[in-house]
């Protein structure tokens, strides 16, 4: 067994965990924060690089930016659920962290001319968080439970609540954990067993839930859903099927087996119709925040293109002369666009194209949004942004990849403007909004 060691943190990880550097070697401890002296067991060492993964004993003297842990379910202080690994930090830690990832892969991808990036905090730090996917399993006794994998594994961790979650969906754990073992719904593994389930809930406290199964649900998940619809704050149920043996969550689109599909919810300056199973921005109001910062970027534009759409909210939020085109593979998310998109005084059209391997026909737009997956823009992309350029407005939910884009446009577009947002408190997720233009 390795000695327990002692020493005090200097820096953090970009995991969050807290870092000591000893004869060259950065050692990672989880649950540790700068300033804080500990002490500490090694329990791995990495056989290519000076790094190191420890174990923290003991907390002898505390730095100054712990904060009481709300949640009895947070690994590494009180539990065993990854879901918030920088819940002991205090905001101004957290934002110097995020930010630092920020200016990190800048430098990495060699932009220099960006120094100054606003941060903008989210207005709770708490129950801001409008949608959740849960995983479902089963304890070794047999009792079905709710909740999220434990730290750098695929144990599920049973949740009675969730502290950033709005208050609709917290308060829904365990009375849906309580109901699956009333019906005995299976779990996946098993036959059509439950693997997953994802639920929304909008501003007005309205909820909706989609179940993921490895096949068609079995007979129980009626019973199920006729217990559910008792429940005033649940408008919709629905289903999907996947028998994947992979991580993906949802492989299929969502069936609809009672009530409402979609629910309102307001971003920014516009209205958009959003379900449990489609991508949403889980911070409504941060996301507002960045819808507000396009349009004023933007000013008036003639046509607009929002590739990467979406259910088409920030788009929406600009101010349109004429038209307005938004592209996204999910066909499902076009729908949601289509109909939130019905009563603008804008002309819309919205349409499903696999940005991969084809370009957008309509009319040359005045200014191009982009919110492409973590992945970052295609080649294809890229590409066409260089062939045909205009001003660009991009929305990234990795800076990292965002770096990366920003120096294959650079020999064209200039990144001129960039700001960073705190989409999901307590996490390592960092939000940026950035302007290109032309270079002269």
């Amino acid at each position: 067994m390795n000695p327990v060691l002692k020493g005090e943190i200097t820096a953090l990880m970009p995991d969050g965990s807290g870092c000591i550097v000893e004869n060259n070697t950065k050692i990672s401890v989880p649950g540790a924060l700068p300033g804080d002296c500990v002490l500490f067991q090694i329990q791995a060492k990495s056989q290519h690089h000076p790094l190191a993964w420890a174990k923290l004993m003991k907390r002898v003297s505390p730095g100054p930016h712990h904060v009481q842990v709300p949640c009895p379910h947070q690994a590494p202080q009180r539990g065993r659920c990854a879901g918030c690994p920088l819940m002991h930090m205090d905001a101004k830690l957290q934002a110097k962290h995020k930010l630092e990832s920020v200016h990190n892969a800048l430098k990495d991808a060699g932009i220099i001319h960006i120094q100054n990036i606003p941060y903008h905090e989210s207005p709770r730090n708490l129950h801001y968080r409008n949608r959740s996917d849960w995983v479902v399993g089963k304890t070794r006794r047999g009792k079905i439970i709710i909740g999220a994998y434990a730290a750098r594994s695929h144990d599920v961790v049973a949740l009675s609540s969730c502290m950033v979650l709005r208050n609709e969906l917290s308060v829904l754990l365990p009375s849906l954990a309580f109901l699956l073992n009333a019906v005995q719904i299976p779990v996946w593994p098993e036959p059509a067993g439950l693997r997953y389930i994802s639920a929304f809930a909008n501003q007005d406290g309205d909820v909706l839930l989609d179940f993921v199964f490895a096949a068609k649900p079995p007979a129980s998940f009626e019973d199920l859903c006729q217990r559910l619809r008792k429940d005033s704050a649940i408008k919709g149920i629905s289903y999907s099927v996947n028998d994947s043996h992979n991580n993906a969550m949802r492989i299929a689109p969502s069936i609809s087996v009672w009530g409402k599909e979609c629910l309102p919810e307001r971003l920014g300056r516009v209205y958009s119709e959003l379900s449990a199973s489609n991508f949403t921005q889980l911070n409504s109001d941060i996301a507002s925040k960045i819808y507000e910062k396009a349009r004023q970027w933007a000013g008036r534009c003639r046509i607009v293109w929002d590739l990467y759409c979406g259910s088409g909210a920030m788009g929406r939020n600009i101010d349109v002369q004429k038209s307005l085109y938004g592209a996204e593979l999910s066909a499902r998310s076009i729908e949601q666009a289509k109909l939130s998109a019905k009563n603008d005084k804008f002309n819309t059209q919205f349409e499903t194209l696999d940005l991969q391997n084809y370009w957008p026909s309509f009319e040359r737009a005045n200014v191009i949004l982009l919110n492409p997956p973590r992945k970052g823009l295609s080649p294809m992309v890229i590409h066409q942004l260089r062939q045909n350029p205009t001003r660009l407005i991009y929305m990234s939910c990795n800076p990292q990849s965002f770096a990366q884009n920003a120096r294959a446009l650079s020999p064209i577009l200039e990144l001129t403007r960039l700001e960073a947002f705190d989409m999901l408190p307590q996490t390592l997720h960092v939000e940026v909004l950035g302007m290109f233009e032309l270079r002269t």
